[in-house]
């Protein structure tokens, strides 16, 4: 296998040894830093609270607004919509209160875990804020399987709506990768293999930390190319990597 680019955060040790950053929950993860103390983490908790508050009375352009500029040119009040009441509402049923949250740093950034209580579940929702404090991420319990985020990642590129491919990735990789860097991998993997054609076959493997490590062989105009996701336990891409056979 002949290695081409590093998508991400995959990197390439040796020619047989894969090395990626694996977090774990984000409670345990040695990503996680020493929580600073000139840092009001009140005011994010009510931020993150607010977002929230603000999808579930339908504030979709307010919550555009919260978003980091980098992300609101990929993200619609209409898309934002979409996500919340297809994805959370759809799955954990009608939203009804917040019940607590809790502020986690973590290198380069802040999470601020949102437990909800909804008409069918409980569910942790996540926000995630730079160094900046701006929003740059929200996420949620994941009702597809491992083998239907990775088609809707490959496809969300394929359809160049590389907000919605971003959405996968783990929390902690959103502090420093956005759209806009996605866009220009997947371009010069374009550039280079042609235009995406079609997924032709899947391999999905355990890892050994309850992870899983999918293998997708991509049809370009000009090649095949295969492309390399790791997910943790939680189902969130921890790592991309892009190799020609």
């Amino acid at each position: 296998m002949k290695r081409l680019s590093s998508l991400l955060l995959t990197t390439l040790v040796s020619t047989t040894v894969l090395y990626t950053l694996k977090p774990t929950r984000v409670y345990s993860s040695p990503l996680l830093v020493q929580a600073n103390p000139a840092k009001d983490s009140s005011i994010l908790q009510k931020k993150a609270e607010g977002l929230i508050l603000g999808m579930s009375k339908k504030n979709y352009a307010q919550v555009r607004s919260e978003l980091a500029p980098q992300l609101q040119r990929f993200w619609s009040p209409e898309k934002i919509q979409k996500q919340w009441e297809q994805s959370v509402l759809g799955a954990q049923g009608d939203f009804e209160k917040i019940l607590k949250s809790k502020v986690v740093d973590i290198v380069d950034g802040t999470l601020v875990i949102v437990t909800v209580q909804f008409s069918s579940n409980t569910a942790d929702l996540i926000v995630t804020f730079n160094s900046q404090e701006q929003v740059v991420g929200f996420d949620f319990p994941e009702n597809l399987s491992v083998e239907q985020i990775a088609q809707t990642f490959v496809k969300s590129l394929s359809r160049k709506d590389y907000g919605a491919a971003r959405h996968f990735l783990h929390p902690y990789l959103k502090t420093e990768f956005f759209p806009e860097k996605i866009q220009k991998r997947w371009q010069v993997l374009e550039q280079k293999s042609g235009d995406y054609q079609e997924i032709l076959e899947m391999q999905i493997k355990p890892t050994s930390d309850q992870g899983t490590l999918v293998i997708i062989k991509i049809q370009f105009a000009k090649t095949i190319q295969e492309m390399i996701l790791i997910f943790d336990k939680e189902k969130q891409i921890t790592g991309i990597d892009i190799a020609e056979n």
